[in-house]
């Protein structure tokens, strides 16, 4: 017993120090995104789509020949469809990019209510205080008229 508990300790140090001496590798930050496999799409297959204007002009290019090039591969009924369905994500790609940098989103506030308007309804949550039953309620438990048996018994 008294061997084993030298060696655990020296098993130990020597676990930390490499444990210690081996810094944690990130991935290259410069590397570009890998284009989406079109037979398998991974979860963030979209990551490659991010980025600035510049830097995607160059991607969606390579991408957009990229299916252009598999057209090739599918059957005669889709290869007729295909091109038209390159041409509408071709023109929201463009889309995309001409709407990348120029972000500029536009707040409208919401017009006040009228709580003296009552002919108005698109703001009746805000200005109802107090709900009043236009018929009494009674408590079952309080108002045992409320409970009455049944006649089948």
């Amino acid at each position: 017993m008294k061997a084993k508990r030298p060696i655990l300790l020296l098993t130990l140090f020597l676990g930390l120090f490499v444990a210690v001496a081996s810094p944690a590798q990130d991935a290259a930050p410069d590397a570009p995104p890998a284009p989406p496999n079109f037979q398998s799409l991974t979860q963030n297959w979209w990551s490659y789509f991010e980025g600035t204007q510049d830097e995607l002009e160059p991607r969606i290019e390579t991408f957009l020949e990229r299916v252009n090039g598999e057209i090739a591969e599918l059957g005669a009924q889709n290869q007729e469809l295909a091109p038209a369905i390159v041409e509408a994500v071709r023109d929201n790609l463009d889309v995309y990019l001409s709407l990348l940098d120029e972000v500029d989103i536009r707040r409208e506030p919401l017009p006040e209510p009228d709580p003296a308007n009552i002919h108005q309804r698109k703001f009746a949550w805000m200005t109802v205080h107090k709900y009043n039953s236009d018929k009494p309620f009674r408590l079952p438990f309080k108002d045992f008229t409320t409970l009455k048996q049944s006649e089948e018994r």
